[in-house]
C-alpha cells in the first residue's frame, strides 16, 4: 500500500480500527484526511459477527460508525480506502461493508510467485523494473518481507537492493 501511494504520489494515513474507541472517534479521524488521499484501515476483522448490542458493550467504535465515517458527507472527495485483516474476506466482511462502492476489489496477498516478486519490486524501486528474478520455486518469500527490505534501503543502490532481495530466500 506504502508502494502504491509512492506510485500514485498520493499521501497514506493509517487507521488501527483496534485503536479506535468511539464512532465519533472514527468519522472525526477519517473526515480529517486531506483530499485525494490514501486511507489503510487495518484490523477490519474486529467487525467479525458484530452487533449493536456487542459494540455498545465494549465500547469501541461499531460497525455502523465506520460505514458513517466512509459515506458520510464529511468523507474526503478521491479517497482510495485499504482495509486489511486476518483470513478469507467470507470469514469476516459484513455484507454492509462488502457491498459495491465500498469494497470494490478484494485480493488476497499469500506468498510471492516469480511474477508477484516483480511487481512488488518494481513498485517499491522504479529502478527494479526489468531486473530478472530466479525463480523461487516453493521458498516463501511474503510481499510485506520484500517491501519491508526494501524500504529500508531506500539509498542503496538498485543492484544492491536486488541482491539483498535475492538473499532473502537463499
Amino acid at each position: 500500500i506504502r508502494a502504491l501511494a509512492t506510485e500514485y504520489r498520493m499521501n497514506l494515513y493509517h487507521l488501527p480500527l483496534g485503536d479506535i474507541r468511539e464512532d465519533m472517534q472514527v468519522l472525526n479521524l477519517v473526515s480529517a484526511v486531506p483530499d485525494r488521499s490514501m486511507l489503510l484501515l487495518e484490523d477490519a476483522d474486529i467487525y467479525r459477527g458484530e452487533t449493536s448490542r456487542d459494540a455498545r458493550e465494549s465500547k469501541g467504535a461499531s460497525l455502523s460508525g465506520l460505514l458513517n465515517a466512509l459515506d458520510g458527507v464529511g468523507s474526503p472527495h478521491g479517497l482510495i480506502t485499504f482495509l486489511t485483516a486476518n483470513g478469507e474476506p467470507t470469514d469476516w466482511l459484513d455484507a454492509a461493508l462488502g457491498r459495491p462502492g465500498r469494497v470494490d476489489l478484494r485480493i488476497r496477498l499469500g506468498n510471492l510467485d516469480d511474477a508477484g516478486l516483480a511487481k512488488v519490486t518494481a513498485l517499491c524501486d522504479p529502478n527494479l523494473r526489468g531486473v530478472r528474478w530466479d525463480p523461487l520455486g516453493d521458498t516463501p518469500l511474503s510481499p510485506a518481507s520484500v517491501t519491508s527490505l526494501l524500504m529500508g534501503m531506500v539509498k542503496a543502490d538498485p543492484r544492491a537492493k536486488a541482491d539483498a532481495v535475492m538473499a532473502l530466500y537463499r
